[in-house]
């Protein structure tokens, strides 16, 4: 019996949850960017802006920008540091841009297999949701 080759889509979700300590941000940040662009979104390059390292003020840059939502990507979220560093780090975005765009902005982070999704309730960053990506996650099922 063979199996049917994958899909881009396939492809970048492989990546996405491969946690190798080789992998870049970098890499991360594209191939979640990618998934954005291709993933049956209807997202175009010149429709919405799917940007990379947009400023943020006073040096900052949050990682991936698409519409109101600020995506912060790590190589890792499995250390409680780092996780706990992430968050802190997403919601200052997500309380500046509020205040810059003077509406609801919300935020999400990722290694490529955790993917948790915040907002603001008052002044404190809240989740909202979580979903762990692993090797039988459909591509649709992290774009729903």
């Amino acid at each position: 019996m063979t199996t049917a080759p994958q899909t881009n889509l396939e492809k970048l979700l492989a990546r996405l949850i491969d946690r190798k300590p080789m992998r870049s941000e970098a890499t991360l940040q594209a191939d979640v960017r990618q998934l954005l662009l291709d993933g049956g979104l209807n997202l175009d390059e010149n429709d919405l802006s799917v940007d990379l390292e947009v400023q943020v003020g006073d040096g900052r840059r949050i990682d991936i920008e698409v519409g109101y939502t600020a995506i912060e990507t790590k190589k890792d979220l499995r250390s409680a540091a780092v996780l706990k560093d992430a968050v802190a780090q997403l919601g200052g975005y997500v309380r500046t841009r509020t205040e810059q765009v003077g509406q609801r902005y919300v935020g999400i982070l990722t290694d490529g297999v955790d993917w948790r999704a915040y907002s603001l309730s008052g002044d404190a960053l809240v989740m909202a949701d979580r979903f762990e990506a692993n090797q039988r996650t459909e591509p649709a099922q992290l774009l729903r």
